[in-house]
């Protein structure tokens, strides 16, 4: 593991260590264990969902000019889904309208950001890719078993699929070829 994985790494264990401390302190609090687990699995739903809905909405506001708007609100979901009370209040921050408009240019960075890299990849065929390199030469169909790189019929010449004579006949004359070629005279 490198040493960004490690720190996120590091960073996400102190991060769960830190909610269940809250979490201890909330419940302590309320003098119950169950109203602060009741609140994170609600807050978890209200995440999917929220993710969900920016998610499909994406398409229309990349139109527009607003896509910045609904990575925040995605990052928002994906805090609120993170189970912890720490997290839920982060991404309800987010939420908010002037925390939302604040963040937006940052999130139309981002979304910019992926779509250049999928837009590069897909161009050289690379994973996320469409297949197709530059300039529409034919990369291949990634993932799918069988086909070669350069497509179903890459590995193969056209006279090798039908041969002569067909198999059974072997006293069969080979078929009528016709001179399409214009003649001069």
């Amino acid at each position: 593991m490198g040493k960004i994985g490690c720190a996120a790494a590091l960073f996400l264990l102190g991060l769960l260590g830190l909610e269940v401390w809250v979490y201890l302190l909330v419940s302590r609090l309320c003098h119950d264990y169950f109203v602060p687990l009741v609140a994170i699995g609600v807050m978890s739903g209200f995440g999917v969902v929220l993710i969900r809905r920016a998610f499909s909405q994406i398409p229309m506001a990349l139109l527009s000019g607003g896509g910045g708007r609904l990575v925040v609100r995605m990052i928002a979901g994906a805090l609120l889904v993170f189970p912890g009370l720490l997290t839920d209040v982060l991404g309800l921050l987010l939420l908010m309208p002037g925390v939302n408009g604040l963040f937006s240019t940052l999130g139309n960075k981002i979304l910019a950001s992926l779509i250049k890299r999928s837009m590069g990849a897909m161009m050289k065929g690379g994973p996320g890719g469409g297949g197709f390199a530059a300039f529409g030469q034919l990369g291949g169909f990634p993932g799918f078993p069988g086909f070669p790189s350069g497509g179903p019929a890459a590995a193969s010449t056209p006279d090798e699929h039908v041969g002569f004579p067909p198999k059974g006949r072997l006293g069969a004359k080979p078929p009528k070829t016709y001179d399409t070629t214009a003649e001069k005279e």
